[in-house]
């Protein structure tokens, strides 16, 4: 007998779970069609600008078109896609457009950016692990 009472609140408490369950999928969807039609899109998120600390590297001899004019670059951290870099080079005057190369790097590097510009000069951008950043001038 007390098998029968046993069996008998089981099935009842499984019949009640799957009540609960089914008028909760409901609740939930009619929440998500409210969500959807009554809801502005979610805003994206902000990006953190820094001023990471800059070691610069010369390769070549810059000579190509002087005055050399200084620029801020506003890296993405190819690794990261919530951090911008605010990175001041300095450029020939007569680099105006730049080829933008980004990738995630090996071995200590976590990031490289490369500005290949017009007049021929190329600026690779390394985010170190740490946090700083070297800046390498090629083809100068």
């Amino acid at each position: 007998m007390k098998r029968n009472h046993f069996i008998a609140a089981i099935s009842f408490a499984l019949m009640l779970t799957a009540a609960v369950a089914s008028a909760d999928h409901a609740a939930t969807k009619t929440m998500a069609l409210v969500k959807s039609t009554s809801c502005p899109p979610a805003a994206a998120p902000a990006c953190n600008v820094y001023q990471p600390c800059v070691t610069y590297r010369h390769c070549g001899c810059c000579d190509l078109c002087s005055p050399m004019v200084k620029q801020v670059l506003m890296v993405d951290d190819p690794c990261d896609c919530c951090c911008v870099a605010q990175i001041s080079v300095c450029l020939p005057a007569c680099c105006k457009a730049a080829c933008v190369n980004s990738k995630c790097g090996l071995f200590g590097r976590r990031g490289v950016v490369t500005y290949s510009y017009d007049c021929g000069v190329c600026v690779t951008i390394n985010f170190l692990r740490c946090g700083e950043v070297v800046v390498t001038y090629r083809g100068c």
